[in-house]
């Protein structure tokens, strides 16, 4: 249940972002590959929420978000660039958030890797290629 209610928090911060950016006069439409779309947790607690509308939220497993990103992905390819500072020092905030990293990812049977491509952000390069995220499944909702 924890994680559940962590995924709604998620998903509505995400949420919130896009509606910002939308009204912002950023009417960019991208829409997620369907492997990409949906929650998958890390062996350390955190959850990956990918929004069809290309936003990542990474949340603890309190449901709090540690840092909000900007995605693209097109044939094996996925961009990010950090909407929110990650945590980590001044200059790799910045770069984070005014640089583009680029990947390559799989998703095999629930597990999500990535591989990098070019990255000029070495904190974020390094987190990315790490990552080790299962595909979280969601109950069925409960018959009325």
């Amino acid at each position: 249940m924890k994680k559940i209610l962590c995924v709604a928090a998620v998903s509505l911060a995400a949420v919130n972002v896009a509606y910002a950016e939308h009204h912002e006069g950023k009417k960019e439409k991208m829409m997620a590959p369907p492997e990409l779309t949906g929650a998958f947790s890390s062996p350390e607690g955190w959850v990956a929420t990918f929004m069809p509308a290309g936003y990542l939220v990474v949340a603890n497993d309190m449901g709090v978000a540690g840092v909000i990103v900007k995605y693209g992905a097109k044939d094996g390819m996925i961009w990010f660039k950090d909407l929110t500072p990650p945590s980590a020092d001044e200059e790799a905030a910045h770069c984070a958030m005014t640089k583009k990293g680029k990947y390559s990812y799989a998703e095999d049977d629930g597990a999500l890797s990535f591989t990098l491509v070019e990255d000029p952000c070495s904190g974020r390069a390094e987190a990315v290629a790490a990552a080790s995220l299962s595909r979280m499944e969601m109950p069925e909702p409960a018959a009325e």
